[in-house]
């Protein structure tokens, strides 16, 4: 399961630009943890500076039952490289169904905290 397209808010929840410094785009990336939540494959994408970045890099691997019993963890950040923190676009569990796990299937979230949109891809491995 890969993320590959957010469209973010013009501006953070607290209504600032995402930076501040230059009123640039933000630099967004997402963090996925995909279960069993005792072993979680963690990945990220790349940061892309944009408000609708897109990404065609790898997703998190798991197995069809682990991902229908155990919640997906997204967490979406601006990266912020000159700053001690990253600023927070949403972070969010999400527990996916059998629908969601079709063979290249691809699903949009609805907006949420600083996020229009999220859409994943979901590609089955194997047989």
């Amino acid at each position: 399961m890969s993320a590959i397209l957010a469209e973010v808010n013009p501006q953070d929840t607290s209504g600032n630009d995402w930076d501040i410094a230059d009123g640039s785009a933000p630099d967004v990336y997402v963090a996925l943890s995909c279960p069993p939540a005792s072993a979680p494959n963690i990945v990220s994408t790349p940061a892309v500076e944009a408000y609708a970045p897109q990404w065609t890099s790898d997703g998190c691997t798991s197995t069809f039952g682990s991902l229908t019993k155990e919640p997906v963890s997204v967490t979406v950040y601006d990266y912020d490289p000159f700053t001690p923190t990253n600023d927070l676009v949403a972070n969010f569990t999400m527990q996916l169904s059998a629908v969601h796990l079709s063979d290249q299937l691809e699903f949009t979230l609805p907006p949420t905290q600083g996020l229009k949109s999220l859409t994943f891809r979901v590609t089955r491995v194997g047989k």
